[in-house]
């Protein structure tokens, strides 16, 4: 009987290990999926930006970013799982978001990134007049007098276009990842940097680099973007958000205490085919004699959240791990 289940358990795990190495093989074909889609959009839209209006540009785009769509929806499960909440619902004051409008959503926002993607077009003033500012003059403002800003921002929309728009724009900004540039992202970045003259101000930081990021923003006029929600549950902070709650770090209230930097929300969101909109909030200073750190979070999140909760199909998968339904919230508390 022992050899029986022995060789029963050696059967089941190596069952086990044959479905974990299918399932990496899997993961492995998806992320090549998905650089041969970034080389699909940065190649074709650089070469069709020139010659085609963009209501044909949208047609060649649509392609590729069907099947980038369908993999995240669909496919991949870190984010299928994520969307199917985003369905069901997140939180109170996040209804359902039916399936046909997700994925039409989901269709136009990567058809949207590669707008930016490509070259420095972005700074002419045909892609500028299908870009729509608010409050703009907050952040222009501050770096014209020689303020650092610290832009605050969440997964939701595509933070990271917005950091090329700002870019574009003349801005010295630099954005806290936690992934290093893709070879296609580079030479793009690298294209950019030559064409607006940014060639001293870095593209991102990673975690690793928090005095790089401080040196950073106590010189005059820089601006850092990070965005602020967080998955982990340990050293955070929590605010009220889209009625439920969400998980934020604190390193960005640390920031702004040691640099004297301006904090200032913005959120980017995708307004139709190849438009988007950059909605800046009201520049804030952190003063930790005068606020708490949970009111200054709050007052950030009071800012965010009209925009995100009128477009929740563009809430990222990121945004969706951080939020906290109220119900489970009350649950934990107890």
């Amino acid at each position: 009987m022992g050899i029986i289940t022995l060789n029963s358990q050696r059967h089941f795990f190596q069952n086990d290990l044959q479905a974990h190495s299918g399932a990496g093989s899997i993961r492995d074909r998806l992320k090549r999926l998905e650089i041969l889609f970034n080389s699909a959009c940065l190649s074709i839209f650089g070469f069709a930006v020139r010659r085609f209006p963009t209501s044909v540009l949208v047609l060649v785009l649509a392609p590729p970013a069907l099947i980038k769509t369908t993999v995240e929806i669909l496919v991949r499960k870190s984010t299928a799982l994520c969307y199917s909440k985003l369905r069901k619902g997140l939180t109170s004051s996040i209804p359902m978001v039916g399936f046909p409008t997700l994925f039409w959503i989901r269709l136009r926002l990567n058809i949207n990134r590669a707008m930016t993607f490509s070259g420095g077009q972005i700074r002419d003033s045909r892609w500028q007049a299908r870009i729509e500012y608010r409050g703009l003059d907050a952040l222009l403002d501050c770096v014209n007098s020689g303020q650092s800003v610290l832009l605050t921002s969440l997964h939701y929309g595509s933070p990271r276009d917005a950091s090329i728009i700002i870019r574009s724009l003349g801005v010295r900004i630099s954005s806290l990842a936690h992934g290093p540039l893709r070879p296609l992202e580079q030479n793009s970045w690298n294209t950019r940097v030559e064409q607006w003259g940014l060639q001293s101000v870095p593209y991102i930081f990673y975690p690793t680099d928090m005095w790089e990021i401080k040196d950073f923003l106590c010189e005059p006029g820089n601006a850092v973007l990070m965005l602020i929600e967080t998955e982990n549950g340990e050293r955070n902070m929590s605010a009220a958000f889209i009625g439920g709650q969400i998980r934020t770090a604190k390193g960005f209230i640390k920031f702004a205490e040691m640099t004297n930097a301006v904090v200032l929300p913005f959120t980017c969101t995708s307004t139709g085919f190849l438009r988007w909109r950059l909605a800046f909030g009201n520049a804030m200073v952190y003063d930790g004699d005068a606020c708490e750190p949970s009111t200054f979070l709050q007052q950030i999140m009071q800012q965010l959240e009209p925009e995100v909760s009128a477009h929740a199909a563009q809430i990222q998968p990121e945004l969706i791990r951080a939020l906290i339904r109220k119900d489970d919230a009350d649950l934990h508390q107890q």
